[in-house]
């Protein structure tokens, strides 16, 4: 139940999540819509419209209206004060009107000035201003934190985006410089052949080496006839910092391998006898044993060309004894 419960919590941060940026979209699009609107309330409506005019009343009533709803719609406390204020405001205004209008009508009926009635009523417009300006503020400053958290959000999406760009390239370009600095170590292929000898049962040995110039510490030859196994053929150091393994593998066909170097780079030997592409963009290098499964021809077949030279040897000598013999007689 405990884990229910927490997942259950999870999901809901998960969808809460994914209707907050919606949101500060719509609110920055409400934004643009009501500009028009406070425009026209700042340049037109508070500069020819003195407060207690009916005109004036209803638009900041409308447009308390609209920010009541806005607010409510996309669940921004910062709007709905806004309209909140608004429409007190107008009620606080039309009251004072009415207070003051009152006030007249006593005057006009005991033709005393109503000071009180007027404190009253200016009390009460001071009071919606102050209470309408410091909701307006508290819902503008919020706005602009709104704004300025999603441009923030967007600028750290944008970083880290370029970030993985730049390691890519990176990676690509280290790549590249390994595999130039390994063509520049590739000797040529008069100079350097791969040992390789015939031996009894269709086997052969093949010795493996590894220039100096690679810089190991450590070396391991994987290939196909160890399953690119990096620890089952590990080569050994020599005194002038190369290293070298001799292999005994079965003749008639070809392997691929490479040399693993410090147990995390490849290297390939450019002695081999060929070299083919593999799935990493790289290429193999390939030890060809076809030649060595060729079958020897057997001592045993050169000895009746001895013995038809002693027979032609005795039928030569032979016909100069007769002579001889006859001559004794």
């Amino acid at each position: 139940m405990p884990g229910q419960t927490r997942m259950n919590e999870q999901r809901k941060q998960i969808a809460m999540g994914l209707i907050t940026v919606p949101r500060g979209i719509a609110r920055l699009e409400y934004s643009a819509v009501r500009l028009p609107f406070t425009l026209l309330e700042e340049h037109v409506v508070a500069r020819y419209w003195d407060d207690g005019v009916l005109l004036r009343l209803g638009f900041e009533h409308f447009l308390g209206s609209l920010d009541g709803f806005a607010g409510r719609l996309l669940n921004d406390d910062g709007i709905s004060q806004r309209g909140q204020a608004l429409m007190r405001r107008t009620e606080f205004l039309a009251t004072a009107d009415e207070l003051e209008a009152k006030a007249q009508a006593r005057r006009a009926h005991a033709g005393e000035e109503p000071q009180s009635g007027q404190a009253e009523a200016r009390q009460a417009r001071e009071q919606a201003q102050q209470e309408m300006g410091d909701k307006i503020a508290a819902a503008y400053q919020k706005e602009l934190a709104d704004e300025q958290r999603v441009r923030r959000e967007a600028d750290v999406r944008a970083g880290a985006a370029n970030a993985h760009a730049e390691r890519a390239a990176e990676e690509r370009a280290a790549s590249a410089e390994e595999a130039t600095q390994a063509d520049g170590r590739k000797p040529a292929r008069a100079e350097a052949t791969m040992i390789k000898s015939r031996e009894a049962e269709g086997r052969a040995s093949v010795t493996f080496t590894l220039d100096p110039g690679a810089g190991a510490q450590t070396a391991a030859v994987c290939g196909e006839w160890n399953d690119w196994s990096a620890g089952a053929d590990i080569m050994r150091r020599d005194a002038e910092g190369g290293f070298s393994l001799t292999v005994d593998l079965a003749a008639g066909r070809t392997y691929r391998f490479r040399y693993l170097i410090d147990g995390q780079r490849w290297d390939n030997d450019w002695a081999a006898d060929a070299y083919l592409p593999n799935s990493f963009g790289g290429d193999d290098s390939v030890v060809d044993l076809t030649a060595l499964a060729e079958a020897v021809p057997p001592a045993a077949k050169k000895a009746p060309a001895k013995k038809e030279a002693a027979k032609t040897t005795r039928k030569a000598a032979a016909p100069a004894a007769k002579p001889a013999r006859k001559t004794a007689k």
